[in-house]
């Protein structure tokens, strides 16, 4: 029994590595974005893959017919996983090297692949033509034509080079850092691969380029503004577009404290942050909707969006963190102090600066009539 697990030892840790990653991502709710979204499939898709890896190795020399069909399927599954990956993170550069989800759609998230692997591994169950296992020891056996499945993968995976290569110009420079180091590790760990087959490298070395991936790209401290611990206006920006694009339903609002000025010049900066951070806990606290995502602008400006059809009426929301403000007692000693709100219900129709001028203006009209009182 503990030879099986120093066997499967990094396939051990691949997985729960992969399992503590989807954790963090769930409680610290990194998934806004389309690119977060997919880099969750992309962990889920890893660990089959790497639990398929072990089950296959696992077959391998006992003998029988139930472990002949299991380490058929098993080892046909594996490929047909490895190249939904494949397509997976090359919908996941794609998107990051030009921002288009429409395009990404139209390419099928980069699944024909698969259906032709799937086609060639079907084929393979009756020929045996590119793996098989021996009866009746169940001994893995590449045969003659081993090398087109793996054709295909490796087709997909330089596919993402040149498509790197092609776009770098438009690309940030985090981004093709990051893809510099996503391509190492799985490189490195083929060529291991050759050298020690014993060992389980390629799919381990997958999770290592998704860990890599997740704390560099899509875990960053620019998703947190650092007084307030509201979302920052880089990830605001990036959900706000994310949904537009994907022509979700959903409320913003823009809100702006008034006479903030005058709690710095009477009081101070260091009351001031803290009344920026008490009005910040004062939103969360509301539960204004259970799929809030709550920003800071910037300033004394936030920014609340409300996703979803059953989200309640903006007037209403206002009311009641209206009433709430005024009952706190830390608010309480500053009775010069409120705020203005500017709200605007997505129609399918706005685009991304529309709804930031419109939630904008309608702020300021509030703030004016707030000053003519």
């Amino acid at each position: 029994m503990l030879e099986n697990i120093a066997f499967f030892d990094i396939s051990l840790f691949s997985t729960i590595l992969i399992i503590v990653m989807l954790v963090i991502a769930r409680i610290k709710r990194d998934h806004f974005t389309f690119s977060s979204r997919l880099l969750r499939i992309i962990m889920i898709s890893t660990l089959i893959g790497v639990i398929l890896e072990s089950l296959m190795w696992y077959v391998v020399g006992k003998p029988g017919t139930f472990f002949h069909v299991l380490g058929l399927a098993s080892n046909s599954l594996l490929f047909l996983n490895g190249t939904i990956l494949m397509g997976l993170w090359l919908s996941y550069w794609d998107y990051k090297l030009l921002l288009s989800k429409h395009r990404i759609e139209n390419r099928k998230y980069y699944q024909y692949p698969t259906l032709v692997q799937a086609i060639l591994l079907i084929y393979n169950l009756f020929t045996g033509v590119f793996f098989s296992y021996t009866t009746p020891d169940n001994d893995y056996i590449k045969t003659t034509l081993f090398f087109i499945p793996y054709l295909i993968f490796y087709a997909m995976f330089f596919y993402i080079i040149l498509l790197v290569l092609k776009h770098q110009k438009k690309a940030q420079h985090h981004v093709l850092q990051g893809t510099l180091l996503f391509m190492i590790l799985p490189f490195v760990s083929s060529i291991l691969q050759l050298f020690l087959p014993d060992l389980l490298f390629t799919w381990a070395s997958l999770t290592l380029a998704i860990m890599v991936v997740y704390l560099f790209l899509e875990t960053t401290s620019g998703n947190i503004d650092e007084l307030t611990k509201l979302y920052s206006r880089s990830l605001l920006e990036r959900h706000l577009r994310s949904l537009i694009e994907e022509k979700k339903d959903f409320h913003a609002m823009m809100i702006d404290l008034d006479h903030f000025k005058e709690v710095n010049d009477l009081y101070g900066h260091l009351t001031g942050d803290q009344v920026l951070y008490r009005f910040s806990q004062l939103l969360k606290e509301c539960h204004l909707h259970q799929q809030a995502f709550i920003a800071r602008l910037g300033g004394d400006e936030f920014f609340l969006i409300c996703q979803g059809s059953d989200t309640p009426d903006p007037q209403k929301m206002i009311q009641y963190l209206h009433d709430r403000f005024i009952k706190d007692e830390f608010f309480q000693k500053f009775p010069f102090l409120g705020f203005s709100t500017g709200y605007v219900i997505y129609d399918h129709v706005l685009s991304f600066d529309d709804v930031l001028n419109i939630a904008d203006k309608r702020m300021y009209e509030m703030k004016n009539d707030h000053q003519q009182e």
